[in-house]
């Protein structure tokens, strides 16, 4: 957690030193989405371990835990290669596709939200796999909590809104983002040692 808000800290004050505080931060190039992409690669990793620590444990394939896996494959791919803003620009916004309910999002702008409801349809079969960890599990909510937050504030249309503003929300959108993903991290490794420990 402090190295990752370190490493935060440092990307901010070199671009204070440019006076641009968000030029390492917000861009999907950024020095941070690169280390992000890495954060999520690492939950990658821990998911893919605890699937295979309990298929060793219950003879059999986890749905949870491969919801998990799968999942965190496919941020880490949104994070490196922008899939989501890919599908905005290529096949949402080119099709007029508008649902006139979320009048604050900016049009075409639903990937987020999508990927969002499906995973609070799954989180039942994710929360089964996490809920015998304490600290796993409330690493977990704050980890979704914090996940809802940068959905929410990434689905704002902000065209209109001027570019201090857009660029100052969009900062403290990296630092949810940022947190939610070493939540994770740190619930899916606290969840591999303690099964370790335990199969000694």
């Amino acid at each position: 957690m402090l190295i990752s808000l370190s490493i935060f800290l440092f990307f901010t004050m070199v671009g204070v030193s440019k006076n641009e505080y968000w030029r390492y931060i917000i861009y999907e190039k950024s020095p941070l989405g690169y280390y992000q992409a890495l954060l999520l690669l690492s939950c990658c990793i821990y998911a893919f371990l605890n699937l295979r620590a309990d298929q060793r444990k219950t003879g059999k394939l986890s749905f949870g835990w491969l919801i998990l896996f799968l999942g965190f494959i496919y941020l880490t791919l949104d994070e490196k290669f922008a899939l989501h803003e890919n599908l905005r620009e290529q096949i949402f916004k080119p099709n007029n596709f508008v649902l006139p309910a979320l009048f604050w999002v900016e049009r075409g702008d639903y990937g987020l939200l999508i990927l969002m409801i499906i995973g609070l349809c799954l989180s039942p079969f994710v929360l089964k796999v996490v809920s015998h960890n304490k600290s796993a599990r409330n690493l977990f909510f704050g980890a979704m909590a914090f996940s809802a937050f940068v959905v929410a504030v990434d689905s704002i249309d902000l065209q209109g809104m001027p570019l201090p503003r857009q660029k100052l929300l969009q900062y403290f959108e990296e630092i949810f983002e940022l947190t939610a993903e070493i939540f994770y991290l740190n619930a899916l490794f606290r969840l591999y040692y303690s099964n370790s420990t335990a199969s000694l």
